[in-house]
């Protein structure tokens, strides 16, 4: 067999290098950013994905997204555990499957209850929808989706997704922000989109 393996795979190159799909969210699909940082996704129930980022210093934290693009709620891990006191949860008016389905030039505001260690706070969010460049990976290439999520706080904050219709999924693609020094750009660069 040990002969045999590397003749199938010249023949047929997709055997080990298949194109992640929208049905591997049922195991995962992992992204890795060009920090070395990477991100777990996997499907936790219909239209709601977990997103366990891990950093490269170890720190890890868990998304639960709706619609892969709308968060409802944020924890940072302690050994793999959720750490209670860290818990944000976003509210909706409506239910994670009757959110706005993602789709370019599809724009709207949306009052979202911020809870936190027993405290409420009413947010308006505004969501803006663009298509952009098919965004490529070794040999797989996605139509792209950019979300712009512009957050109405001191800050000034603003989101920037951008979201794979074939997959469901979205990864933070930069965020910016108000500092005493000015306008603030992080940007987080996606390298790799595999099934581990």
């Amino acid at each position: 067999m040990r002969c045999l393996l590397p003749a199938l795979l010249a023949v047929s190159p997709a055997i080990a290098l298949a194109c992640p799909t929208e049905a591997d969210l049922e195991r995962g699909i992992l992204l890795t950013y060009a920090s070395g940082d990477t991100e777990l996704i996997t499907r936790q129930r219909p239209d709601v994905l977990a997103m366990r980022y891990t950093a490269t210093d170890g720190w890890q934290s868990n998304l639960l997204v709706g619609k892969g693009v709308y968060t409802l709620q944020s924890v940072d891990l302690e050994n793999g555990e959720p750490d209670h006191n860290t818990r944000i949860n976003y509210a909706f008016p409506v239910a994670p499957t009757e959110l706005p389905n993602p789709k370019a030039g599809l724009q709207f505001l949306q009052t979202v209850i911020v809870s936190s260690s027993g405290d409420f706070e009413a947010e308006t969010h505004a969501y803006s929808f663009a298509a952009i460049p098919a965004q490529t990976f070794g040999d797989c290439t996605y139509d792209a989706i950019e979300v712009k999520i512009a957050y109405q706080d001191q800050d000034n904050w603003v989101d920037t997704l951008v979201y794979f219709p074939a997959l469901k999924l979205s990864y933070l693609a930069a965020n910016e922000y108000d500092e005493d020094s000015g306008r603030t750009l992080d940007v987080f660069e996606l390298v790799s989109l595999t099934t581990p």
